[in-house]
């Protein structure tokens, strides 16, 4: 396996300064998160070249899974847990880019759908190149080591949500990010 020797160097550095301080869970936390930054990284730079945040794309790949492919303001607010207000911020500025329109439901008025035009298809569907720099990134890892990673990850998120909960501080995350 490939350390960064700073990272595990600071680990140490800091448990002889900290005897309380796990070496290794500073390792793996450091790691985690510079992974995470060179990932984001990664796709940003792509989806920028299409004109799309990483909003934007969230919302195009949710509504292009939804059911008729459209959602309302508040589910996509839920899937990317933030606010209702942010979402129809960031539905203006798609529907000016014709990637979404919206759509008065016709049994309830009350009700406006967000909905997947074919430019945002369009537009997703390019997003699909970076697949393919996902799957060199992850390309280092066999299939069984792939699905090992999902479980640790998940299991490390789980109980960062529960200690966070345990604080008071319940924190929302996308259902499928």
């Amino acid at each position: 396996m490939t350390h960064e020797v700073s990272v595990r160097e600071s680990a140490h550095r800091l448990h002889e300064l900290f005897p309380e301080l796990d070496p290794l869970i500073f390792e793996a936390f450091l790691t985690t998160g510079r992974t995470w930054n060179v990932l984001t990284a990664l796709g940003a730079k792509h989806y920028a070249v299409l004109g799309l945040t990483g909003h934007q794309l969230s919302t195009l790949r949710f509504l292009l899974l939804a059911e008729g492919n459209r959602l309302t303001i508040g589910d996509i607010a839920a899937g990317l847990a933030t606010s209702s207000t942010n979402v129809t911020k960031l539905v203006n500025r798609m529907e000016r880019s014709g990637f979404v329109e919206r759509i008065t439901d016709k049994q309830d008025r009350r009700i406006t759908w967000v909905e997947l035009t074919p430019i945002g298809r369009d537009r997703y569907i390019a997003t699909m190149p970076s697949s393919q720099l996902d799957r060199e990134a992850f390309g280092v890892l066999s299939g069984d080591e792939q699905r090992v990673l999902i479980d640790l990850l998940a299991r490390v998120r789980q109980k960062t949500l529960d200690l966070l909960a345990a604080q008071g501080t319940p924190v929302s995350i996308p259902a499928d990010e």
